[in-house]
């Protein structure tokens, strides 16, 4: 196909922003919310609109092109999707620095609904493929385009100068809990924006991908609930950190779309602890290594721990505390939440920021013990006090109207433990990663061929269990009194797995190359 002129493209322009009075609007908005974004109808479906153009290869190509006056990054939000298989999708800028994709049928929700990162820039290109197999099968409509105007996820260090990275010394006791914090692109009638959440285990520890964050991320634009439709667009990055201290590279591991299970109802914390549990619409990827964190619903000060968050939707950052938290509240509701505030340490001085809204407090346990509300903290005030609402709180005191109590939906076997501990998957139920010994295990050379060794100094009987990436146990075995134990993997295909080690009520997971 010769090389293309995007001037000639199908074009959708549309309406300009002021961003200066989205800026002045934003300074008078009530909203808890960190708004970013805009939107802006569209409704333009592909039999309607774009260029269709054969290729000599066979299949062919859909193709438009899309402006966003004065907007910083642009995204599309597409409703209706039906793709076929061998069909994707492309979204890119015109000078082809930036693409998203390809996008094919495993990339969009049960209901239909789709979105996807941003694109730097006031232009992209939507670009449908279609093999000869399945011309004409393809449906969508573009619902809205994305007017990003402020901290675009492709900007570097959008966040405050003091904050700190999560990958430097002071997330090395929490190395675990760093792999619960997400980065969460809201929408809510229009709106987008920023918030932080965690992946909260249960006590059937099932897996079930479930997200904890705060209530007021999900009221955004006019206090009012957000609908499936809103819920279907928030967008959900795993281990978006730098991988070193202030520099490095970040994953783009990402999940679409989930529904509401619990929320507290009490307008985003005015009379209550603020907290929103959501369950992610399609499984979490093994390749992303997630961890489901664990939680204490005790009523008590907690002495010292940390906050992971994304400060202005930047990379992941540490905010470290060293005195007892002090029982509050953010608004009417006596002891709804946790007041902490943060202290210098060796990289920095870590706060919060607008988009740390729900982020986990732990404990030194690495347990959480609330999520983000608000507060006073920053790099020009960092001593200034934050607010968490209380996990002992949500847990059963909330009482605003179709509240509901977070006991019942991370205790659903009812076992009354007020203390759970975070695990990996498999998420082995009745198993808690207490450790005890088997932090210790090593398992080398790693990545390996044909014989690695498993070293476990402190625990010589156990059980071992090795997974493949989809999820299918590929190893079960009962180890005694073995201190170093041989794996044979000559028959094992080249790829990642997963090591589970289960002894005495705690386990360990870790990952395995083949090579």
């Amino acid at each position: 196909m010769p090389e293309l002129d995007y001037s000639t493209l199908p074009m959708h322009q549309g309406e300009a922003i002021d961003v200066d009075a989205l800026f002045q609007e934003d300074e008078l908005s009530e909203s808890p919310w960190m708004r970013s974004g805009i939107t802006k109808p569209v409704n333009l479906s592909l039999e309607e609109t774009g260029e269709w153009m054969d290729l000599d290869e066979g299949g062919r190509i859909w193709i438009m092109r899309f402006q966003a006056p004065n907007a910083v990054a642009t995204s599309l939000y597409m409703e209706n999707v039906s793709i076929p298989a061998g069909a994707y999708l492309n979204i890119y800028t015109p000078d082809k620095q930036f693409l998203r994709g390809a996008f094919d049928a495993q990339s969009f929700g049960e209901r239909g609904r789709f979105t996807h990162d941003d694109l730097p820039g006031e232009e992209l290109i939507l670009e449908l493929y279609e093999p000869e197999s399945v011309e004409g099968q393809t449906h969508f409509t573009i619902a809205s385009l994305c007017y990003m105007y402020v901290m675009p996820q492709h900007l570097l260090k959008a966040s405050g100068s003091c904050n700190v990275d999560v990958n430097c010394s002071e997330g090395t006791n929490f190395e675990d809990q760093k792999k619960a914090v997400v980065r969460i692109k809201t929408y809510k009638g229009g709106w987008v924006g920023w918030c932080s959440g965690k992946l909260m285990n249960n006590t059937n520890q099932d897996c079930r991908p479930m997200i904890l964050t705060a209530w007021h991320c999900g009221l955004g634009n006019g206090f009012s609930d957000p609908t499936q439709n809103d819920l279907d667009n928030y967008i959900f990055y795993f281990n978006y950190q730098l991988s070193d201290c202030g520099s490095g590279t970040a994953q783009n591991d990402q999940v679409l779309g989930c529904s509401m299970l619990g929320n507290s109802q009490d307008g985003g914390g005015d009379n209550g602890s603020d907290f929103m549990l959501v369950e992610l619409n399609s499984a979490i990827p093994w390749s992303y290594d997630v961890f489901y964190a664990g939680w204490d619903a005790n009523n008590s000060a907690s002495s010292s721990g940390v906050t992971m968050h994304h400060p202005s939707g930047d990379y992941k950052k540490i905010s470290t505390y060293t005195s007892p938290t002090i029982s509050d509240a953010f608004g009417t509701a006596t002891g709804s939440h946790w007041r902490v505030s943060w202290v210098a340490t060796a990289n920095g001085h870590g706060v919060t920021e607008g988009g740390s809204s729900g982020c986990p407090l732990f404990n030194a346990q690495g347990n959480v013990i609330g999520q983000l509300t608000g507060g006073g903290a920053s790099c020009s005030s960092p001593t200034s006090p934050d607010l968490y609402g209380k996990m002992a709180y949500n847990w059963n005191s909330n009482t605003g109207v179709g509240g509901d109590a977070l006991q019942t939906l991370l205790d659903p076997s009812n076992t009354g433990v007020m203390t759970f501990y975070g695990t990996y998957p498999p998420c082995v139920a009745g198993v808690v990663d207490h450790k005890n010994g088997l932090e210790k295990i090593q398992v080398y050379p790693n990545p390996g061929k044909d014989v690695v060794t498993l070293y476990s100094p402190d625990v010589t009987s156990y059980e071992l269990k090795i997974y493949s990436i989809s999820g299918k146990e590929v190893w079960n075995e009962k180890v005694y009194k073995e201190e170093k134990k041989l794996l044979l993997l000559q028959d094992f295909s080249a790829g990642m797995y997963i090591i589970q080690i289960v002894s005495k009520g705690s386990q360990i997971t870790q990952k395995l190359i083949v090579e």
